[in-house]
């Protein structure tokens, strides 16, 4: 997976670039660019992965410009600005157009496999960019255009791998992981930190869904990084993935594998199996 960065053409200043998910020639200077990079990947018999954080528009990259202020969470008419950069309103069509855009091409037309979804933007209370809306309402609206809008992506790409990541381990709820594959539990660095982190995430959420990452400081070149991120189970190594499992989730507690009108973990949720243990009384 290649994390944030590809398209810094900036030196060290893409945080407030990003919108457009273009990869930096000065980051790829051979002749067919991250093609190169993808293409390796996959001779090797691995999918390549992206990161991305899709809902996030940099103050200075062309997409603030191209993009009609109705587009980005507004309060009182302005648009919302954190750190640098503005966040995307998915009810709006241009924003959503945008993103199907850019998955389109770094998965349709690349062969990207696996995409990292991250999410690192305070939005405030949310967005009034609607006549008497309340901020908590214009965020809401958000959220379910959100997952809207990734069940049309698993639509189009059913085998596409994604990964839960906002921040490190924040967006961990049952909407976001019926639709994702992997959460990422942590941003945290040290292997000797993350052990606690590691262990305690089967607690609340399968243990083969939790992703973790963590180095040691000053790891040379060549030497093996502790990492864990779980495979497919149904996939053997260089297999194309299977299918991202929303409709194919059983019960976690029960084992039932209902259909997708009849389980809590599916996208789309509805009322868990008669008979399961975790099923509210």
């Amino acid at each position: 997976m290649i994390d944030a960065g590809r398209y810094d053409d900036d030196d060290g200043g893409w945080w407030t670039t990003v919108g457009a998910w273009e990869p930096a020639a000065s980051r790829f200077p051979g002749e067919g660019g991250i093609h190169e990079v993808l293409d390796r990947i996959r001779e090797r018999g691995m999918v390549p992965g992206l990161w991305l954080e899709p809902e996030v528009i940099g103050v200075r990259s062309p997409m603030a410009e191209s993009l009609p202020d109705e587009a980005f969470f507004r309060r009182d008419g302005a648009r919302v600005t954190e750190a640098g950069r503005h966040h995307l309103d998915l009810r709006h069509p241009a924003a959503r157009a945008h993103l199907d855009q850019v998955v389109d091409r770094l998965v349709g037309e690349w062969g990207v496999g696996y995409l990292k979804l991250d999410h690192d933007i305070d939005p405030g209370s949310g967005t009034s960019a609607h006549p008497g809306e309340t901020p908590g309402a214009g965020l809401l609206g958000h959220n379910r255009a959100h997952l809207d809008w990734l069940d049309g992506v698993l639509d189009r790409y059913p085998h596409l791998v994604v990964e839960n990541c906002a921040s490190g381990g924040m967006r961990w709820d049952d909407a976001m992981l019926s639709r994702m594959r992997l959460q990422s539990t942590s941003d945290q660095q040290n292997l000797h930190l993350y052990a606690a982190i590691a262990a305690s995430a089967p607690t609340c959420r399968e243990p083969c869904r939790p992703g973790h990452w963590a180095f040691p400081p000053g790891t040379t070149p060549g030497s093996p990084w502790p990492c864990t991120l779980p495979p497919s189970p149904t996939s053997p190594p260089g297999a194309a993935p299977e299918p991202t499992p929303r409709r194919r989730f059983t019960c976690p507690t029960c084992g039932t594998p209902p259909p997708a009108s009849t389980c809590s973990t599916p996208r789309r949720a509805g009322p868990l199996p008669a008979g399961c243990p975790t099923r509210p009384s």
